[in-house]
């Protein structure tokens, strides 16, 4: 949906990525982790930082719904969010 790159004035540092253009689409966890974050945050609205055990971190911003809350465990394919 929107790549990494310019995007205007301003550089996009990731990539946004949809199943479907109206949205709803489950939001599944890349690899195992722990939930850092999980609320709205300005820019990013509903998101969840989830921390992997090699230290990395994935975001996933702009959904509809959260699934989970920050201190909890998931495994790859958990659903995280819509």
């Amino acid at each position: 949906l929107s790549p990494y790159g310019p995007r205007g004035r301003r550089f996009h540092v990731g990539l946004d990525l949809i199943q479907t253009r109206g949205g709803g689409d489950p939001i599944l966890a890349s690899r195992d982790g722990v939930v850092e974050e999980a609320r709205v945050r300005r820019g990013y609205g509903k998101t969840v930082l989830l921390r992997h055990p090699d230290g990395w971190f994935t975001r996933y911003a702009h959904g509809r719904k959260l699934n989970v809350r920050e201190g909890q465990r998931v495994a790859r394919g958990d659903v995280l969010g819509w």
